[in-house]
């Protein structure tokens, strides 16, 4: 629990964690979520069912609702219209398409707002977004 608490930024950060830097506000997220994000899209995201993918997005709300990062907000809210699409009897695959394609642009403009190990990660996440 300790590693998604808030640190001042004179404060080591565990090296288990990725830190995303907002004004003096350190946060410190696992790095599992973007391995977990990752691999579904190595093994292409088409052939992950919509409840893995509803689960994924579940966690990276949760990582992101007290991140305060220009560009966080629209993410979220970017997340929370894919988990919906995800979610509906027939998922609209154009719809699903089109998320994706905001979430590549948001999470690749925030990734210049990062400091260390996320920000490789995060353009990473962008590409693989986009290329979705």
């Amino acid at each position: 629990m300790r590693d998604l608490l808030p640190v001042q930024p004179e404060t080591s950060v565990d090296v288990r964690c990725i830190a995303v830097t907002s004004a003096p506000i350190k946060r410190c997220f696992m790095p599992v979520r973007f391995a977990a994000t990752a691999n579904a899209f190595e093994k292409g995201i088409e052939a992950t069912k919509p409840a893995a993918a509803v689960k994924m997005i579940e966690g990276w709300e949760e990582a992101l609702k007290d991140v305060d990062v220009p560009g966080a907000k629209g993410i979220a809210r970017d997340l929370e219209a894919l988990k919906k699409a995800l979610s509906a009897d027939e998922p609209d695959g154009e719809r699903v398409k089109t998320l994706l394609g905001k979430l590549a642009e948001g999470v690749t403009k925030i990734a210049g707002r990062t400091e260390g190990a996320v920000q490789p990660k995060l353009e990473e996440l962008g590409e693989a977004l986009k290329a979705a």
